[in-house]
């Protein structure tokens, strides 16, 4: 989902924000994220991010049909231990059976490869503070942080403990393999997807 990035001033502890996300409140004033403490508002998606994000569930979906995978939509939230973090993830795929913190099927534990779909408002994050907390999940082997302005998308692949891979797919022409035999094309995850001309 594309978040307009905007924190809450007051601290919070971990056990108020998730007191106050099952409570409901978030149908109220919006979604939120939480990271070192903080709140993280997040806004509405654009179609573009719609349209990418359709794209990829059908595109995922047919591959793990058949196979030990599980695939969760951006109102599963995914929990990061080191930090005490709570992301929406816009897509997150998990291999084999899903673990919950507290044994409460909100809050995921053991995340294969999560995507994210960037916004202006959100790109640093995603890219930098965001990303840096999501491979401390020892689960974790594969980060997508996807353009919904360009056809453009970062993939880091885990090849160990401290080692990642980063490839940059550039290019409404391109194709790459994700997982085991999971081969996507940049056109078909931007299909019905248009970008403004530039001037």
């Amino acid at each position: 989902m594309e978040k307009n990035v905007a924190e809450k001033e007051a601290m919070i502890t971990e056990e108020q924000y998730l007191k106050e996300e099952r409570k409901g409140i978030r149908e109220l004033d919006g979604k939120y994220e939480f990271h070192l403490g903080k709140k993280i508002f997040m806004g509405g998606a654009t179609k573009e991010h719609n349209a990418i994000s359709t794209n990829l569930t059908g595109l995922i979906w047919f591959f793990i049909r058949d196979k030990e995978y599980q695939l969760y939509h951006s109102d599963m939230r995914t929990y990061a231990p080191a930090t005490g973090s709570y992301f929406y993830p816009d897509l997150v795929l998990i291999k084999g059976e899903p673990a919950f913190k507290d044994g409460t099927f909100d809050n995921l534990l053991n995340p294969v490869l999560v995507i994210e779909i960037l916004s202006k408002s959100t790109a640093s994050f995603d890219r930098g503070e965001k990303f840096k907390t999501y491979r401390d999940i020892p689960s974790m082997e594969h980060y997508l942080a996807i353009s919904s302005t360009s056809y453009m998308i970062e993939h880091y692949q885990k090849l160990n403990e401290s080692e990642w891979k980063l490839k940059i797919i550039d290019g409404e022409d391109k194709q790459f393999e994700l997982l085991d035999g999971l081969h996507l094309s940049m056109k078909d995850i931007y299909r019905n997807v248009k970008f403004e001309a530039k001037s």
